[in-house]
């Protein structure tokens, strides 16, 4: 708030004036709640898409190379991992 003594801006000590401004209010606990809920589910909402993309992905793939690639090269790079490993099990010892 500026004191009217002719310099705008400026109170009689010649230094600028400057309101302070409280801190927000505390959230509530249900506001804190719901908000962190929100978040939760825009996040799963996310993470749900993501993982139905790789899986039409994977239904698309035409023939066992194409499913490799997905598996060791795409979906690494969907989900931002730095590595990927793929385990063959063969219970014959083929």
């Amino acid at each position: 708030m500026a004191y009217d003594n002719g310099r705008s801006g400026f109170d009689l000590t010649g230094s600028q004036n400057e309101e302070i401004q409280g801190a927000p209010p505390v959230e509530s606990r249900a506001e804190l709640r719901e908000r962190r809920l929100s978040e939760t589910v825009t996040v799963n909402r996310y993470l749900y898409l993501q993982a139905q993309q790789l899986e039409y992905m994977l239904l698309d793939a035409p023939d066992l190379q194409a499913l490799l690639e997905i598996l060791l090269v795409s979906m690494p790079r969907h989900f931002s991992f730095r590595v990927c490993e793929l385990w063959l099990y063969d219970p014959e010892d083929v």
